[in-house]
């Protein structure tokens, strides 16, 4: 499973992080309290998935949502706390809006 992992502290990792196609600013805010669940697909699981969602005869003209696992912001900040010991600033937004010139978001809370 991929996730969108926020920046170290100490920059450890900011190659890995600076690889990912989201703006850097929105993996730096949790929505709500982070708990929000949210389904993840492993970018190496996609491929086997379309080719049986076509095979499958019960999927014509269907709408198919696949996804490997549920998750959360709040997990994803959690485990990368604890492999690498730091602690994460949280950023918790309430709304989070897509603009055709960026990516606009309320701040409600840091910490």
């Amino acid at each position: 499973m991929q996730l969108f992992l926020p920046r170290l502290p100490s920059g450890r990792g900011h190659y890995i992080v600076d690889m990912s196609i989201v703006p850097q600013e929105l993996l730096e805010v949790i929505a709500n309290d982070g708990d929000v669940p949210t389904a993840v697909t492993d970018v190496r699981d996609i491929g086997a998935a379309t080719a049986r969602i076509i095979a499958d005869e019960r999927t014509i003209n269907r709408l198919v949502f696949a996804y490997g696992e549920v998750s959360s912001q709040g997990a994803a900040y959690q485990v990368l706390e604890g492999v690498s010991g730091e602690g994460i600033e949280r950023r918790v937004v309430s709304h989070l809006i897509s603009f055709s010139s960026g990516w606009s978001w309320i701040v409600d809370s840091w910490g």
